[in-house]
């Protein structure tokens, strides 16, 4: 099991639990999501209806991140894991998710990292010419072959941590993980070295963020 997966695990509680975009991967850690909460009512929601379908979760719900299909303050969790990278507009799922979720209500996020050292090296500093279109795709993606359209930004922990406040969430705690240190080699590649630990881990590949949705204070 990946690291990011078992942090999630780890945080994730509550009698109503919402999990969005769960499709990936065949829906692998929504799998382990329900095993890890067998007495909450576990909604998966993702917008590709076939897949939706396909996979055949039950309570499983075809809708729009973006216009979620619940009432206000439904959820005690809501997890967004490797989503929200893939949404032309992130404050508006946040709003959403925020709208949803109880007072108290938690937010658990798995995101890629714009401060992942390993690529800034490979796609940034590195490169004479870093805004060729063979570039970028390199850097949102592993391959030159990947569709540069799929992944629309990267947040980086702190940008994040702002984003989530003007929405009205705290955050609770954020870390990363999959750190690769590049060492530059004469041939012009980089040589990578997985150094898992502080303070290396702050620049590494995947954001792990938490929050919650702060309480309104009382009169």
């Amino acid at each position: 099991m990946l690291k990011r997966m078992q942090w999630v695990l780890e945080r994730v509680q509550g009698q109503r639990i919402l999990d969005i975009g769960f499709v990936g991967k065949q829906g692998f850690l929504h799998t382990l999501i329900r095993e890890k909460s067998p007495a909450s009512l576990v909604i998966p929601l993702d917008l590709d209806t076939g897949l939706v379908k396909q996979l055949g979760f039950k309570n499983s719900v075809a809708a729009d991140a973006l216009r979620l299909p619940f009432p206000d303050n439904r959820f005690d969790t809501v997890v967004i894991a490797e989503v929200i990278e893939h949404v032309e507009s992130p404050f508006l799922l946040l709003k959403e998710i925020h709208r949803v979720l109880k007072e108290g209500g938690k937010i658990i996020i798995t995101t890629p990292s714009g401060w992942n050292l390993y690529k800034l090296f490979r796609n940034w500093l590195l490169v004479f010419r870093p805004f060729t279109p063979k570039n970028v795709v390199n850097y949102m993606w592993e391959g030159d072959d990947r569709k540069l359209e799929d992944h629309v930004f990267f947040f980086d922990p702190l940008t994040l941590c702002n984003v989530l406040r003007k929405v009205g969430f705290e955050p609770a705690g954020i870390t990363t993980t999959g750190f690769i240190l590049p060492i530059p080699l004469p041939s012009n590649n980089l040589l990578a070295l997985q150094w898992d630990f502080y303070p290396f881990n702050r620049l590494s590949s995947t954001i792990l963020a938490m929050a919650v949705k702060a309480r309104r204070p009382t009169s």
